[in-house]
């Protein structure tokens, strides 16, 4: 009630005071009063045309921004994925040879065609990663009820250096297929490695002597990937 009642008082005083005014003087307010209107009018006009015209460059502009955010997004997301299934491939690198029992057994059911076959197992470099990798070949042909000795963990270099698992073998035709079958089947296992054939024509000057006719397999470092040696 005393808000309403100052208002009222208020307003009858500004009614005094414009009152007490001359004519010119009061047409003189309500033309700048008029013309006030007629300014701001067209300064509210002329600012919602502005505000128009900037607009549509500036949705534009904010389109490209996204897009470029969009694709930087994408390309770190990419990023990402490359280098976690390099991490990943690196941690496969790094673990060991290992091949389970039911793919010992599987493998030895298919050597044991060449049962008798006499194999010489060696290994260099000489650490844990290839002794065991030797002893688990040395398994396989125990199983496929093949000749072969104990693996030989060799003191000092052979007259070659291999990475994966070299095959061969002696001259003779038995020898020969019984190293093929054997070499393509490690395709399919953590052993691959370098197979050299040394049948009549093959001219594998590294190719084991006998006697006694045999398959030779040599254990070496696991192979390293080209990026890892390369960068």
């Amino acid at each position: 009630m005393a808000t309403q009642e100052s208002t009222r008082t208020s307003n009858t005083k500004a009614r005094i005071a414009m009152s007490s005014l001359s004519k010119e003087t009061l047409e003189l307010i309500a033309d700048w009063a008029e013309v006030l209107t007629v300014v701001l009018a067209l300064a509210s006009a002329f600012c919602g045309i502005v505000l128009v015209i900037a607009n549509k460059p500036l949705r534009k502009i904010e389109a490209r921004e996204n897009l470029t955010l969009q694709g930087d997004v994408a390309k770190a997301q990419a990023d990402a994925a490359k280098a976690q299934r390099e991490l990943l491939e690196e941690r496969q690198h790094s673990a060991n040879r290992d091949i389970s029992v039911e793919d010992q057994q599987a493998l030895a059911k298919k050597l044991i065609t060449f049962r008798r076959q006499r194999a010489r197992i060696a290994a260099f470099p000489v650490n844990f990663e290839t002794r065991t990798a030797a002893m688990s070949l040395f398994g396989i042909l125990i199983n496929a009820k093949w000749d072969v000795e104990a693996p030989k963990m060799l003191c000092c270099a052979p007259d070659f250096m291999v990475q994966g698992v070299y095959v061969t073998s002696t001259a003779d035709e038995p020898s020969c297929r019984a190293a093929a079958a054997l070499n393509d089947l490690l395709k399919t296992t953590p052993f691959a490695g370098v197979f050299m054939p040394s049948c009549s024509g093959s001219n594998n000057r590294l190719a084991p002597k006998g006697p006694p006719l045999h398959v030779y397999i040599l254990v070496g470092d696991k192979p390293t990937p080209l990026r890892s040696r390369v960068k």
